[in-house]
């Protein structure tokens, strides 16, 4: 059996979890690293919102959530701890059934995208499966195997992918920025010089790879 890891969307009125903490606001969140049990299920968030009493005010009040605690502040974003009263997803059941990991997850009012890590293709088929019975749309947009070492079809290298995906998303590239070298780094737990230099090099081999080559 080997790890597989697989990058999807769904949109964020398609889960539980999804419909509480967006209610159609406009909040981008980020789930702090975890790993989700039926008993602790998604305790940790990162928002980033023009309007902060209004995302506090609409998630506290939901019957699905017992408490909501501001931990913590940096960079324009509020750590803060869930407790939920009801913590049954098939979404999230689904994940924590079929043991896959969450990876990394972000969500705005209209999607949600999920890295994901699975011990294996046939856990990751039930998984596809389980969400399919309860009809939960999903898009899978990318499946890899995260301990091949070697550089990919485009002569990326795995860290050089996961620079320039990160800074995709983050809005690096978006006009204006939304994000920084620093912050991004930060998201590494390198500098923003390092993380400068491997995406570079990484959008150096992904030109030469594609428009560049004859």
């Amino acid at each position: 059996m080997s790890l597989v890891a697989v990058d999807v969307s769904l949109p964020s009125e398609s889960f539980a979890m999804g419909r509480v903490l967006q209610n159609g606001l406009d909040v981008r969140i980020e789930l702090a690293r975890f790993v989700p049990t039926g008993e602790s299920t998604v305790p940790y968030l990162w928002v980033e919102s023009n309007d902060l009493a209004a995302f506090e005010a609409a998630v506290r009040k939901h019957d699905r959530v017992a408490h909501l605690t501001a931990l913590d502040e940096h960079a324009g974003r509020t750590l803060f701890r869930v407790g939920w009263t009801i913590t049954a997803d098939p979404f999230l059941d689904a994940i924590v059934d079929h043991e896959l990991l969450i990876e990394h997850g972000t969500g705005t009012a209209e999607t949600w995208q999920f890295q994901l890590r699975s011990p294996g293709r046939e856990n990751l088929s039930a998984f596809q499966q389980t969400l399919q019975d309860h009809e939960i749309p999903i898009e899978v947009q990318r499946v890899w195997n995260p301990t091949t070492p070697t550089s990919d079809q485009y002569g990326l290298t795995p860290k050089q992918r996961d620079a320039l995906y990160l800074a995709f998303r983050e809005g690096y590239f978006d006009i204006p920025r939304e994000t920084s070298l620093s912050a991004l780094g930060a998201e590494l737990d390198i500098t923003g010089q390092s993380f400068s230099r491997r995406l570079r090099r990484g959008t150096f081999a992904l030109l030469s790879n594609t428009i560049l080559e004859e």
